[in-house]
């Protein structure tokens, strides 16, 4: 029943970032996601009144290009709500560097139907 249910959420976010870090001074893969999705939102907001617009191909409409749950200091590990939801409306997940490939987030992913995005050093 959750698979169906998974398959039936209506993507209206084309990628989504859940997790902690890249508050900090060094560049990195997390504070470039960061910037670029905080910058787009940012931008998007003042040219369009909110109204994003819509973008994609292939049927697939997205009125969102990005999300980002603050996974920091651990708040999202006991409320997966926090970040299933937003799981559910996107249709790319994006996984940078972390801990492992077979780490918890991407199996979140697979079970949101949300497709993992890998990034490599």
């Amino acid at each position: 029943m959750w698979l169906q249910q998974a398959r039936r959420s209506h993507r209206t976010t084309l990628m989504m970032f859940a997790g902690g870090g890249g508050v900090g001074n060094n560049p990195n893969i997390r504070r470039s996601i960061r910037n670029e999705c905080e910058n787009n939102t940012k931008a998007n907001n003042a040219t369009s009144n909110n109204n994003l617009g819509r973008f994609g191909s292939g049927g697939a409409e997205y009125t969102k290009l990005c999300d980002i749950v603050d996974c920091s200091h651990r708040i999202c590990e006991h409320d997966p709500i926090r970040f299933m939801r937003p799981m559910l409306q996107a249709g790319f997940c994006l996984q940078p560097p972390g801990d492992t490939p077979t780490r918890r987030s991407t199996f979140d992913n697979i079970v949101a139907d949300c497709i993992p995005v890998f990034f490599e050093d």
